[in-house]
Order: C-alpha cells, then sequence, then structure tokens
C-alpha cells in the first residue's frame, strides 16, 4: 500500500502519459507523411442517422452539368445563386486530391426574411445548401430536409414561417425534378 499511497502511481501515471504522447506524435507524422490518394475510401453519404434528415437524389449528369442546371433552375424560381464552392478546386490548391464536390448556396430573400423572423437560429441554415459531388461514378445531390432540420430543431411550427419552408422543400424538390429529367 505505501506504494501506491505516495511514489508509483505518480510515476505509472507519467508513464502512461508519455507513452500516449509518444504514440500520437507518432500517429500525426504518419498522418502529415501519407501520400494523397485519389482512391481513398470515401463515406457514404446516406447513412441511417441521417434518415429524415438529408434529401439526396442521383443525376444523370456530371457534377458540373448537375450544378450548371440547379443554377438555372434555382434562378428560374426566383433565388439567388449567393455562391458556388468548387471543393473540389479548393483541395486541389492544397495539394489534395478529392471527387468533384460542388456547394450551391441559394437564397430567396423572401423567404428568408420571414424564416429568421421567426427565429434569428435559422442564418445557420441560410443560405440553403445544395451539395452535389461525385461519389463513386455516380453524382449525387442532397440537401438538409427543411422540415425536420430549419423547422423541426429551430421550432418553428406554424405561422407565416412554417408555411415557407414547407414550400421551400416542395420548391427544392421540383427544381430538382425539373432540371433533371
Amino acid at each position: 500500500m505505501p506504494l501506491l499511497g505516495g511514489r508509483l502511481l505518480p510515476m505509472v501515471s507519467s508513464v502512461m502519459l508519455l507513452g500516449s504522447a509518444a504514440l500520437l506524435e507518432s500517429s500525426h507524422r504518419q498522418l502529415a507523411a501519407a501520400p494523397t490518394v485519389s482512391a481513398a475510401p470515401t463515406a457514404v453519404a446516406d447513412t441511417k442517422a441521417l434518415t429524415g434528415y438529408i434529401r439526396q437524389w442521383e443525376s444523370p449528369f456530371t457534377v458540373a452539368e448537375t450544378v450548371r442546371r440547379l443554377r438555372a433552375g434555382f434562378q428560374q424560381q426566383g433565388f439567388e445563386i449567393r455562391a458556388e464552392l468548387n471543393h473540389q478546386r479548393t483541395a486541389r490548391e492544397q495539394g489534395r486530391r478529392i471527387p468533384a464536390n460542388t456547394a450551391l448556396l441559394v437564397s430567396k430573400p423572401s423567404l428568408d426574411a420571414v424564416v429568421l423572423a421567426a427565429n434569428p437560429l435559422a442564418n445557420l441554415f441560410l443560405p440553403f445548401t445544395i451539395a452535389v459531388w461525385d461519389q463513386a461514378g455516380t453524382t449525387r445531390i442532397g440537401y438538409w430536409n427543411p422540415k425536420t432540420d430549419i423547422a423541426a430543431l429551430l421550432e418553428i411550427k406554424q405561422g407565416e414561417a412554417a408555411a415557407a419552408l414547407a414550400d421551400l422543400q416542395e420548391i427544392l424538390a421540383d427544381v430538382i425534378k425539373e432540371t433533371l429529367p
């Protein structure tokens, strides 16, 4: 008992801590030295944990063509394109390779104003992001479901904002169906 009471326990803890730090440093060096490989496995985007939250679609077109068609479709519906983020190009600028991956940030000011008035935290979701990416040779489109994410999480259950979010959900699906035969 005297060994544990005063001397052995701190020494054992220090050795364990030093060993953990060395293991972490070694792992960090291995990761930093690892070559960037485009064939690295990617996470499957449609996990069960996200069921009901993420709406996903497949496109018969390339990522670039899908983005072009979606951009036109949203503009026809009165949306503004706030940004187009080409994540593949950004990764390439950082010396990494990833499959085609673009985020289209869309906004409809009249809808945004109503939703933000109901709950200012909605600005975490607005402008609305449409993700378009290549997953194993298939172009996929995904976005957060307005009813389960914005409306439910921010407790927008009734009134003008709830109706606007329901409209948004329908508009998103319509634009995708109309632009991707």
